[in-house]
């Protein structure tokens, strides 16, 4: 009696290998645009890069190739990489201003925004207070009527001490 062999494959004999999906190593200028606008918009980036036809993966892979020390400047990986960093930098902007409109006293909308958009920066409640000033939040949580509550000039003292400008 002979015993069927496995192929060499790993994939185990009947059942096919197992296969990821398709990794572009070509850093497409259209598919980067059509990426950067969505992540812009706040469209989160599995939906994004599914829209804009790549994998998250790939996203993840062309990011992590261009903030490699040695990628030279003008590298596509770097350049994507760095609209990549931008694009997310004016969606922060983008719903802070959309804070400071909609709900203009209220650090839990901010905290809960940071928290669930953000959360490789803000992924917990405790992080972001601790990025913002203690004057902001100590009167914020004062009632209005003892002088608590944010004006426009706390807000904006907020909004840039969590963009890093009040260093």
């Amino acid at each position: 009696m002979s015993r069927r062999k496995r192929p060499r494959d790993g994939s185990g004999g009947s059942m096919p290998a197992k296969r990821g999906a398709p990794y572009s190593k070509v850093v497409d200028p259209a598919v980067t645009e059509l990426l950067f606008r969505s992540v812009q918009a706040g469209i989160p980036l599995r939906l994004a890069a599914a829209e804009a036809g790549v994998h998250p993966s790939t996203v993840f892979k062309w990011r992590t190739k261009g903030n490699e020390p040695e990628e030279p400047a003008d590298s596509p990986y770097r350049v994507f990489a760095l609209g990549y960093d931008r694009a997310r930098a004016q969606r922060l902007r983008a719903l802070l201003a959309a804070h400071d409109e909609h709900f203009p006293n209220s650090v839990a909308a901010v905290e809960f925004s940071l928290k669930n958009e953000f959360r490789e920066f803000y992924g917990d409640v405790r992080t972001v207070r601790a990025d913002v000033s203690s004057r902001v939040v100590e009167k914020a949580a004062k009632p209005t009527t003892e002088g608590g509550g944010l004006d426009a000039d706390d807000l904006a003292f907020l909004r840039d001490d969590i963009l890093g400008l009040n260093d």
